[in-house]
């Protein structure tokens, strides 16, 4: 597969969703827009093959680097994730919904 679309098990994407049409170039990442409280909604992503594992592999920098997470900065889910991937440099992009 050159592309994936990954949701949380907890949420239902109902909206239209044109995955097959978004630029997945440049290490891009895309999610939609609302849910981010301050970071990356953790609900809904549609990411490259070359990227996906970047995308998903976020625990290994709490476990191997702790003294990196910073609770006043990433005291929620969005926030760490938005740490995480912007120290992969990767580019987060937003779709309506």
């Amino acid at each position: 597969y050159e592309r994936f679309v990954v949701t949380r098990i907890d949420h239902f994407y109902l909206c239209p969703h044109n995955f097959s049409a978004l630029d997945l170039r440049n290490d891009t990442i895309w999610i939609p827009e609302g849910e981010d409280w301050g970071g990356y909604t953790d609900r809904h992503l549609v990411v490259g093959r070359e990227n996906l594992l970047d995308a998903l592999d976020i625990i290994p920098q709490l476990i191997m680097k702790p003294f990196k997470f910073n609770p006043n900065r990433h005291h929620n889910t969005e926030r760490f994730i938005k740490y995480v991937w912007e120290s992969k440099n990767l580019t987060v992009k937003k779709f309506p919904r």
